[in-house]
């Protein structure tokens, strides 16, 4: 082969080789974007030993936190008018810190306004009559104590809000419950209002909930068994619906779609009879439904063989 040719081919595969390694193993170009309400930081190289160091103010950066996505790390936890000195690191196998790392950036947490977002209403876990309101409060712990938040209510016939209520210990998470505030098939509207000491408005965020129904009206621990297999009758029984004002049976075999509901009224157990022949390792399937004005919660399915 001709020795020019030989010469180039094997800076051909140096290059290659070089470009290739300096790629698996670069880590770099470490950038810092100033978000609503964080400090978004991207890196180039990253593989799933890179981590986050930091610091405040001329301090040299130290580990902070081990990041979930490669090359992407989301900062929430800053104050207010301190500088923020950022660095990754890349680690060894074993957890400890390399000497592969990015130039350290500087930035200042600025600018930044207390706002509140993420306004979300919701059934309360403890009463399905309750209204459960929350939000976020960004940068919150940074201001003085006269900022406070109002909660301001609209029902469906209303044409505008009406004061609830005043948080005046505002943290980075907020809930209030409103008590009896919803009923089935009505909207109520919510509105969180930051003021800051002098009464101005700063920021707010609203939202709305509509439900089907507020009832409790799913039977629980549905229990069946063969009290007669000349008959094919069969047991049921099961603990009450708070809300429920009748109960109903239905059931199928090997899965072929429910019969009609069998109404028992009140009783929370029974004899059930079903018609037509069933034959061994047949399994049926039973349901109980609870009942209140038009609305119907089944319960789970309680399954036996015949």
């Amino acid at each position: 082969m001709d020795l020019k040719k030989i010469i180039f081919l094997a800076l051909a595969i140096a290059v290659f080789v070089s470009c290739s390694d300096d790629e698996e193993d670069s880590l770099n170009n470490l950038r810092v974007e100033a978000q609503e309400d964080s400090f978004l930081l991207k890196w180039d190289g990253g593989n799933g030993n890179d981590m986050v160091y930091r610091s405040t103010g001329t301090d040299e950066p130290v580990f902070y936190a081990d990041p979930e996505s490669w090359g992407r790390f989301e900062n929430y936890d800053l104050e207010l008018g301190l500088t923020y000195n950022y660095q990754m690191v890349r680690h060894d196998e074993n957890g400890a810190p390399t000497g592969m790392k990015t130039s350290v950036v500087s930035v200042d947490c600025e600018g930044f306004e207390p706002n509140i977002a993420n306004v979300e209403i919701s059934k309360s876990p403890s009463n399905p009559y309750h209204a459960s309101i929350s939000w976020n409060a960004y940068f919150i712990r940074d201001i003085s104590s006269g900022y406070y938040i109002k909660i301001n209510k609209k029902e469906e016939t209303d044409l505008n809000f009406s004061y609830l209520a005043t948080v005046d210990n505002i943290v980075g998470e907020g809930t209030y419950i409103d008590e009896w505030a919803l009923s089935p098939g009505e909207r109520v509207d919510y509105e969180v209002v930051l003021y800051d000491e002098a009464d101005n408005i700063i920021s707010s965020g609203d939202n709305f909930i509509r439900v089907d129904h507020n009832f409790d009206l799913i039977p629980t621990n549905v229990s069946v068994s063969i009290i007669s297999t000349s008959n094919q009758t069969f047991h049921i029984s099961w603990d009450p619906a708070g809300d429920a004002e009748e109960y109903s049976i239905d059931f199928r075999v090997n899965n072929e779609g429910w019969s009609d509901d069998y109404y028992t009224g009140t009783n929370t157990e029974g004899d059930f009879e079903i018609y037509g022949t069933l034959e061994d390792g047949d399994v049926i399937q039973f349901r109980v439904a609870g009942h209140k004005d038009d609305y119907t919660e089944y319960s789970d399915v309680a399954e036996i063989t015949w």
